[in-house]
């Protein structure tokens, strides 16, 4: 069976967010790594190692780290999957930062002062 390759965008460089692109990378997808850190952007691109954990994996090529600025629209309309990989304590400031800047992307359900996204 033929698998159908994504665009899929990981919000989220830690040991999960890290982890689950490299399987999807390995899976042949087109994955994007978000992170907060240039830094981690940089090396990552360059050596496609993790500058924070599992600093001796080699990640897969398939697997381009984008930020430390949150992806803009023209990266988010090549996404075909976007999931979230962040810890708890960011969820809130990412989730408001995709609210205010990318509510029309997202199928949303609005319920009385509340965004529902799918």
């Amino acid at each position: 069976m033929q698998q159908t390759v994504k665009s899929i965008l990981v919000l989220g460089a830690g040991s999960f967010g890290s982890c689950l692109a490299d399987h999807l990378g390995d899976s042949e997808h087109h994955v994007y790594l978000w992170s907060r850190s240039k830094d981690f952007c940089d090396h990552f691109n360059q050596h496609h190692r993790s500058i924070h954990q599992l600093t001796d994996h080699q990640f897969s090529t398939h697997i381009t780290a984008v930020g430390p600025e949150f992806p803009d629209r023209t990266l988010l309309d090549k996404i075909d999957v976007l999931l979230f990989a962040i810890p708890t304590e960011g969820v809130r400031c990412v989730r408001d930062r995709v609210v205010r800047d990318y509510v029309c992307w997202l199928p949303t359900i609005h319920h009385q002062d509340r965004i529902w996204l799918h």
